[in-house]
């Protein structure tokens, strides 16, 4: 797993060495976007975990029952050249929790909790392709990174409990430009962690990205 990790940020970095030098003269190079969204969970969030019988620790696997959410984007791309995007991306999505449910030895618990909320926060790097420059313009993009995982709740047991996982999170969109430098965006991504807290999320985004143009073009015109 690691080894895939390694070999996926290395191609990201050749990519950004190689195109760099491809830069179209007057076109942007630096963008800044946000986005918000609905979040709809595709499964269950659930982690190995140890829960007290008895007094005695047990080791199982809690399972966290969700309900459909929303969450909030902030990214930054860097032109490679005129279709290829680079971004690094951080945010925090939610989900409310009905229930934690998990099984020791031949029973099966149901554990109903009020004011309990998971939260992920993403931070990633990736790469976008857009299929047009101007007008409508559909992409195509694919994001990878660490997800930090925090479930709080008022039941004693599992307040500020937390994990971290690697995650993969491919998305499409389309943008459309509204204003000189801003465009509208309109994407879905689908977020799934690895390892033994298998989790996945539809996200159902609509932003805004600035550009910087007008800065780069005034930069330009002093040199």
């Amino acid at each position: 797993m690691k080894t895939r990790y390694t070999t996926i940020i290395a191609v990201v970095a050749m990519l950004s060495a190689v195109s760099a030098s491809a830069q179209t003269k007057g076109q942007w190079s630096h963008q800044l976007g946000a986005d918000i969204g609905i979040q709809l969970p595709m499964a269950n969030y659930f982690e190995p975990f140890t829960v007290a019988v008895s007094g005695i620790p047990v080791a199982t696997t809690v399972t966290t029952v969700l309900r459909p959410s929303f969450g909030f984007t902030a990214s930054y791309y860097y032109r490679m050249s005129e279709r290829f995007f680079l971004s690094a991306s951080a945010g925090i999505l939610m989900w409310g929790v009905d229930s934690l449910r998990y099984t020791v030895g031949n029973r099966n618990f149901n554990e109903a909790l009020q004011k309990t909320t998971l939260s992920a926060i993403p931070v990633t790097i990736g790469m976008r392709y857009n299929f047009a420059t101007t007008g409508l313009q559909p992409y195509v993009g694919f994001e990878t990174g660490v997800t930090f995982f925090r479930l709080r709740s008022d039941s004693v047991t599992y307040t500020d409990y937390g994990k971290t996982r690697l995650a993969l999170i491919p998305k499409v969109g389309v943008r459309y430009p509204i204003e000189s430098g801003v465009d509208l965006d309109l994407n879905a991504k689908y977020l799934q962690t690895l390892g033994d807290a298998n989790f996945s999320n539809l996200g159902i985004n609509i932003g805004i990205s600035y550009t910087f143009r007008e800065l780069e073009e005034r930069a330009r015109k002093n040199k």
